[in-house]
């Protein structure tokens, strides 16, 4: 991650100080969004998640557009001048759709999860290669948790504190589960996990307690618990960098609103902070705040590569550089509906994002501008 090429550790205090502004801002790429498309869910519910995912169409491998509503999934295919067409569709009538989970390298394989208001099984869906759709059942119970990682895999963490489990499943090019791994649960309930950019084989974990975890993908064994509660409480990681013995985390709250504090009375909503493993030791490093006029509060958020994004009431979508900390730019709600939800493209070639219509907004990074805050 560029946001933390330029600190390096010196030795086990190597957070006694925050880096400074200059060395945050190093080789900083700044872009806007430009409208490129549209397309229109074809179900009369709303749009529940959006992602993107590799699909074989026509003997070539493109990027593809999964919108799921309640009942259904639909996959849409690129074709000339921006345009997109529907190839394929699943419909559900039992449990309804709450998320889409894409596997990052997979092709022709989308995890989705299904429940009320908690996730309670988890489905691959795969098109063989005449067309037939299937679906395979990866996952049942209570879960808490689930994440699709490279090299086709899936980690799931369900049960309750008494019995949580922590399951890494690999999966054939059809789907279903071929090996499983067992991790080793911590003593605390995991909410949530992510990749940690720069050690392909580690896995991060948020548990309910606001503390981080940290396991070894090859073994399964936890290599080390950080302690945030006292300092972030009510956080949970969406992205963690680890560069020269530092790890990086950038933290949203649990709940609908703004990470605790604000800088010169602007709210913020996510938060970056540097710490070092070696000695539990934590620093804020970064926040990412909303402009002085605006005073919305923390919806849905993400990050990708050097973008961070997230909805904000009444309805905003804002753009952040992750090194600087600076708004890039702001789509704010218009007459014809707001911002409700968002994501990035697998490739980072675009942004998806979704008004309270049936409509979805293709965005592409271009140029370069920072808005002044």
């Amino acid at each position: 991650a560029e946001a933390a090429t330029t600190i390096e550790e010196v030795n086990d205090d190597a957070l006694t100080s925050a880096p400074s502004a200059h060395q945050l801002e190093q080789s900083l790429k700044r872009q806007t969004l430009q409208l490129i498309s549209t397309l229109q869910n074809p179900s009369t519910s709303c749009v529940t998640d959006l992602c993107t995912v590799f699909w074989i169409v026509s003997g070539t491998k493109a990027l593809c557009i999964a919108c799921a509503c309640e009942t259904a999934v639909f996959l849409w295919a690129p074709q000339q001048l921006n345009q997109w067409t529907n190839i394929h569709t699943w419909a559900f009538d039992k449990v309804p759709i709450i998320e889409l989970i894409p596997i990052p390298d997979a092709v022709n394989i989308l995890c989705v999860a299904f429940g009320s208001l908690e996730i309670r099984e988890v489905k691959a869906l795969h098109a063989t290669e005449k067309g037939c759709l299937e679906r395979t059942l990866l996952q049942t119970g209570d879960i808490n948790a689930v994440l699709g990682l490279p090299g086709r895999r899936l980690v799931c963490s369900c049960g309750t504190l008494q019995s949580q489990h922590i399951e890494l499943s690999t999966l054939s090019k059809e789907g279903r589960s071929e090996q499983c791994t067992q991790l080793v649960p911590p003593n605390e309930m995991v909410l949530a996990f992510s990749d940690v950019e720069g050690e392909a084989e580690a896995l991060l974990g948020s548990t309910i307690m606001s503390n981080v975890v940290i396991w070894s993908l090859k073994t399964g064994h936890v290599l080390k618990k950080i302690h945030l509660s006292e300092s972030y409480p009510g956080t949970v990681c969406q992205k963690a960098y680890s560069e020269s013995g530092i790890l990086f985390l950038l933290l949203s709250h649990r709940y609908v609103g703004g990470c605790d504090g604000s800088v010169s009375r602007r709210v913020c909503v996510l938060k970056m902070v540097g710490v070092n493993p070696m000695n539990d030791k934590s620093r804020p490093v970064m926040s990412y705040t909303l402009p002085l006029e605006c005073n919305g509060r923390y919806i849905v958020g993400g990050v990708k590569d050097q973008s961070v994004a997230a909805v904000v009431t009444p309805g905003t979508l804002v753009l952040w550089d992750v090194p600087s900390g600076r708004i890039s730019t702001m789509l704010p709600q218009g007459p014809n509906g707001h911002w409700s939800l968002f994501q990035w493209a697998e490739d980072n070639s675009c942004l998806l994002a979704r008004k309270n219509d049936q409509t979805v907004y293709i965005y592409k990074r271009v140029g370069a501008r920072t808005v002044e805050v």
